[in-house]
């Protein structure tokens, strides 16, 4: 978890063998105690690719919410998720 400007950003990267494990859905459960001790209130993101379907599934499933579709700095589209730390289920 790392500060963005208005949010706390969860990032991960696993390699292929590693998916499909829940390695992803325990790094966010793990980070939002993690937030919310370093600022009361915090907010989760989770950025993502939209053809990311295992990443939009592991999000949505954590109860977090699609908030906006951008293009990064390269141009290339992507989804923001959130979700209140103190929410996280």
């Amino acid at each position: 978890v790392r500060r963005a400007s208005a949010s706390w950003n969860i990032y991960y990267r696993f390699a292929p063998s590693a998916w499909g494990n829940g390695y992803a859905a325990e790094v966010i459960r793990a980070s939002a105690p993690l937030a919310e001790q370093l600022e009361p209130g915090a907010m989760l993101q989770a950025t993502m690719q939209p053809w990311n379907t295992a990443s939009r599934a592991v999000a949505e499933s954590l109860g977090m919410r699609f908030c906006l579709e951008q293009l990064d700095h390269a141009g290339v589209p992507e989804l923001i998720y959130q979700l209140p730390a103190a929410e996280l289920g």
